[in-house]
């Protein structure tokens, strides 16, 4: 059995590979020729643990060295012909005022009709339920949707050892094409409809921010009656009805995926006549979680070093990532945490061992009004306060800090925190 996959982002390449260590031989497109040629040459276009070394095995094996599948890069979408299933991975960011936009999705089906392919078409990227029907059914016969679950910085251990695997189909064809990929995975598998399946992810998503956002609630509420909240949720998620997992109160969540399937759900919602108060609330307290750092930051300079203001403080900004083991700064708590600390008119110097690139390249302010550094240990030293904002290991280092006003984030150190 042959895969292709459309669309080499986080989620296309680790499906390409992860699918070719299962043993498929996979057909990866993209139109981006520099990041086609990169995975052709083995170098990773993107930051994620363990894709160097995977990209080494299926080069070796490309080579005739060990056994299992291939994963071959292109950007000729004829190449795709010979594939039993295609996926489609491509990126649906975020439209202006909380749509989706589809420009990559529906340009990838329809280049996908014009080479005259005939297989079964399966999209893994997020499109809200109704689109696949909408798009992808009128164009191709047998039609299914398969939705990722690969958190960034753990993304080849969640595709190899998934907690589920949803299996959306719209015929008996599709269903068993999607049932023959995932063969080779011990994980429960739920059959569902096209459009139950697109919903699933939504659902997920959504209630995973809801965890984050409700255990930073908490935490603010435990901060005012000075109580530990991480010992809170120590108790609270001994409760299987609840869970641990994602109840680490701080900074609120960023990334790819929460706020963007946060905003295109409300959009769905009032679209279909309904008022989503719960998702509402939860993204305007996810938007002011950030903030009141920067709020603790100015009592505690006032309190500590007897300034009346933050203007002209130096402050160290450890992280710019969402998360640790990932270099993807979208919708991280640091851009709203910066563009603070800048329009108070604070020196900022940041570090951050994967992201600065991709931080930099966000706005003209934070690539000419930052100052980068190559350690932590080097920004630390330039500043007279420090806030830890990325759960990165190197920063555990107690003794980087020299005495200086330490706040976090997200709990690294255990010093005196923005929920703690």
């Amino acid at each position: 059995m042959k895969l292709g996959v459309v669309g080499l982002g986080y989620v296309g390449i680790v499906s390409s590979l992860g699918f070719a260590e299962l043993g498929f031989n996979v057909v990866g497109v993209d139109v981006d020729t520099a990041r086609v040629e990169s995975l052709s040459k083995g170098r990773p276009p993107v930051f994620e643990p363990g894709l160097e070394d995977y990209l080494k095995r299926n080069m070796k094996r490309a080579g005739g060295s060990g056994g299992g599948g291939v994963a071959v890069f292109t950007t000729d979408y004829t190449r795709l012909l010979g594939c039993d299933v295609v996926f489609i991975t491509v990126g649906t960011p975020p439209r202006e005022g909380g749509g989706q936009n589809l420009e990559y999705f529906e340009g990838a089906v329809k280049m996908l009709r014009e080479v005259g392919f005939r297989g079964v078409v399966v999209p893994r990227s997020t499109v809200l339920p109704g689109t696949t029907e909408r798009v992808v059914a009128p164009l191709f016969e047998h039609v299914g949707y398969n939705p990722e679950f690969l958190a960034e910085g753990s993304a080849f251990r969640d595709f190899f050892n998934p907690d589920k695997i949803v299996l959306g189909y719209s015929d008996g064809v599709a269903l068993e094409a999607l049932r023959k990929v995932y063969s080779p995975f011990n994980a429960p598998k739920l059959e569902l409809g096209v459009r139950e399946a697109e919903l699933v992810k939504y659902a997920n998503n959504a209630f995973l921010a809801l965890k984050v956002a409700y255990a930073d609630e908490v935490g603010n509420i435990a901060k005012k009656l000075g109580v530990d909240v991480y010992r809170v949720m120590d108790a609270v998620g001994l409760d299987r009805r609840i869970g641990r997992a994602f109840l680490n109160a701080g900074i609120g969540f960023g990334g790819s995926c929460f706020p963007k399937d946060l905003a295109a759900l409300i959009h769905l919602s009032r679209d279909l006549g309904y008022e989503p108060v719960l998702l509402d609330a939860l993204l305007e307290q996810n938007r002011r979680q950030p903030l009141m750092l920067v709020d603790l930051l100015r009592t505690r300079v006032r309190e500590r070093l007897g300034r009346p203001s933050l203007r002209g403080l130096r402050v160290g900004v450890l992280g710019l990532a969402f998360k640790p083991n990932t270099d993807d700064v979208r919708e991280a708590p640091s851009i709203r945490v910066v563009s603070a600390l800048l329009d108070e008119g604070v020196e900022v110097h940041a570090y951050d061992p994967r992201a600065e690139e991709n931080f930099r390249r966000l706005s003209p302010r934070f690539s000419s009004n930052v100052v980068y550094h190559a350690t932590a240990k080097e920004c630390v030293e330039a500043c007279e306060a420090v806030l830890i904002l990325t759960e990165w290991e190197e920063f555990r280092d107690a003794s980087l800090y020299g005495g200086r006003l330490v706040l976090e984030g997200r709990r690294v150190l255990g010093v005196e925190g923005v929920c703690w």
